[in-house]
């Protein structure tokens, strides 16, 4: 079973809401009213763009322009180009969601609260990280917004019970962890031998620590009720979410990335990423580290 969908204790849910304000804190600095700014993110990604190595390599400009910009995908399309386009365009529906969420009150209360505001400022910066990764190649790389079907959605969204939305938003983020560990391996194959393959896996090994975060979030929200509908729902919600990206198909192989999804363990998790993130609880582990 995906560790985003294990059961829990109900006893558990305020101390790990608990634990996992505090590892915010810890990792990304204390947040201001005035700013969507985070202050050791900012720290580390003037290093992260200070330490860039260079790449010898020739970029497929002309395919992932044509890829992001809605054009069809050639079967003799370069992976690279495939991959490029999808750090570019993943963060899509979470960077428009949350802007559509800062238009309003975030939702909660005291830790909750306190946790919703990292969260939206971990999302943004997603974007603004993933763009980094394809820059980082010597490409121009900017995000377009959703299709007008998902804009739509996404301002519908925050309107349903909130059962539902962290149900469906627990599941995106399971997607996500086992997605961007998907894109870190074939970023590994991609640029193997190189110092930019190091260099491009350290940015994506810092969202896919959020990411874990954000499960552990929602599982502490939903409790077991909660779960078991988003285990229900999830092999509804997880096709519906590849199909949004048309790339995803020739890049990761939908079939056996589906069966990732469905088995993805904390194990699973690069050893960097698990030695740092706030993991979530299952019924016989609790994943003490701090993210750091």
């Amino acid at each position: 079973m995906n560790i985003a969908f294990a059961s829990m204790e109900e006893s558990d849910r305020a101390p790990l809401m608990a634990r996992y304000v505090e590892s915010l804190r810890r990792r990304n600095g204390e947040i201001s009213d005035s700013s969507l700014q985070l202050p050791a993110r900012e720290g580390f990604l003037a290093r992260w763009a200070a330490s860039n190595p260079g790449w010898s390599g020739r970029a497929p400009t002309e395919a992932y322009q044509r890829i992001v910009g809605g054009g069809a995908i050639h079967r003799d399309d370069p992976r690279l180009a495939l991959w490029m386009a999808y750090m570019a365009m993943t963060n899509q529906a979470e960077e428009y969601g949350v802007n559509v969420r800062l238009d309003d009150e975030l939702p909660g209360e005291g830790d909750e609260k306190e946790a919703y505001q990292y969260i939206a400022r971990e999302e943004l910066y997603h974007t603004r990280m993933l763009l980094d990764g394809v820059r980082a190649l010597g490409v121009n790389a900017s995000l377009a917004p959703p299709p007008l079907g998902l804009r739509l959605f996404l301002r519908f969204f925050p309107r349903l019970p909130t059962m539902w939305t962290d149900c469906i938003t627990l599941i995106a983020e399971a997607v996500g962890i086992t997605l961007f560990c998907r894109l870190r391996a074939i970023a590994m194959e991609l640029f193997e031998g190189t110092s930019m393959g190091a260099h491009l896996t350290s940015l994506v090994d810092e969202i896919i620590i959020d990411e874990v975060g954000h499960v552990t979030f929602l599982r502490s929200r939903l409790g077991e009720r909660g779960l078991r509908w988003a285990r229900r729902l999830s092999p509804v919600v997880i096709p519906l979410l590849m199909r949004s990206f048309p790339m995803a198909g020739p890049l990761l192989g939908l079939e056996a990335y589906r069966r990732m999804v469905d088995t993805f363990t904390w194990d699973d998790l690069p050893p960097g990423v698990r030695a740092r993130a706030f993991g979530p609880y299952c019924r016989d582990t609790m994943f003490q580290a701090v993210a750091s």
